[in-house]
C-alpha cells in the first residue's frame, strides 16, 4: 500500500479525516455509555447510519449499517419503553457487568498475561492521551483503555490533524500517530473485542455495532496503509 506520504498527493485528507472523525465519534459514545432515548432519536431522525461517512461497501460497515439500521427501524416506536430497557441491560452484560462480562471493553484484559485492567497497556495509553494533551475523564477509577477512550482519542488526533493542515511537518507528524497508534494498540485487541461483541450480544443494536467497529477499523487500516499480518490459532488463520 503507499505510504501516507505518497497519500497526500492523491487524498483528500481534509474529507477523509472528516469521514474518520464522525466516525470515531459515533463509536466513542455508543460504547462508552449505555444508549439513551435521545442518541438513538438522533440516529433514527438524522439518518446517521444510511448517510455513513466512510466506504459503506466494505462488507463488515455494510453489514453492521444493515443490521443495526433494521432494529432501529423496527425500535423507532418504542423507544422509551421495552425496546430502551433491553438495549440498557444488553450494554451491561457486555461490557458493565455485574458479573460476567461477555465482552470486556479494556485493552489490557485482552493484552496482559493476567488479563487484568489496570496494566502496563493502560499506563501506556495514558502516556499516549498525555502527549497530545489528554487525560482520561475518570483518572485512577476508570481504567484509560476503554475502548470508547481510544476512540475518543482517535478523534482527537483526527482534529488536531485538521486544525495543523497549513504546518506540513505538524500534519505528517499527526497522521504517523494515528497510524501507530492503530497498529501499536487498537489493531492488537479490538478485533477479538468486536467479533465478542457480535457473537454474544442479544440485541442486532450491539451485534451490528460490532460490525460497523471492525468496518470502521478495516476502513482505517486501508486509508493509513498499515500492513496486516494473518495469525493462524487452532489451524485456522483470524
Amino acid at each position: 500500500m503507499d505510504s501516507i506520504e505518497n497519500q497526500r498527493d492523491n487524498r483528500s485528507w481534509p474529507i477523509t479525516l472528516t469521514a474518520l472523525s464522525l466516525s470515531y465519534g459515533f463509536l466513542s459514545k455508543a460504547f462508552y455509555q449505555p444508549p439513551d432515548r435521545d442518541f438513538l432519536e438522533r440516529l433514527i431522525a438524522n439518518d446517521l447510519l444510511k448517510d455513513f461517512p466512510l466506504n459503506v461497501d466494505r462488507p463488515s460497515l455494510a453489514n453492521g449499517i444493515k443490521i443495526m439500521g433494521n432494529f432501529l427501524d423496527c425500535a423507532s416506536e418504542d423507544l422509551q419503553g421495552e425496546t430502551l430497557s433491553e438495549l440498557i441491560w444488553d450494554y451491561h452484560r457486555l461490557f458493565v457487568g455485574p458479573g460476567h462480562l461477555y465482552a470486556p471493553p479494556w485493552e489490557s484484559v485482552y493484552r496482559s498475561r493476567e488479563h487484568l485492567v489496570f496494566e502496563s497497556q493502560t499506563l501506556e495509553i495514558r502516556s499516549w492521551y498525555r502527549r497530545f494533551g489528554l487525560q482520561a475523564p475518570r483518572l485512577n477509577k476508570e481504567p484509560d483503555d476503554h475502548i470508547g477512550l481510544e476512540f475518543a482519542f482517535l478523534l482527537h488526533l483526527c482534529t488536531l490533524a485538521l486544525q495543523s493542515q497549513a504546518d506540513e511537518q505538524g500534519f505528517k507528524r499527526l497522521l504517523d500517530a494515528q497510524r501507530m497508534f492503530l497498529e501499536a494498540h487498537l489493531l492488537k485487541w479490538g478485533p477479538e473485542l468486536f467479533r465478542s461483541v457480535i457473537h454474544s450480544a442479544e440485541t442486532d443494536y450491539f451485534r451490528g455495532l460490532g460490525f460497523l467497529a471492525q468496518g470502521v477499523l478495516d476502513e482505517a487500516v486501508s486509508i493509513f496503509g498499515i500492513s496486516i499480518l494473518e495469525k493462524e490459532t487452532n489451524g485456522r488463520f483470524i
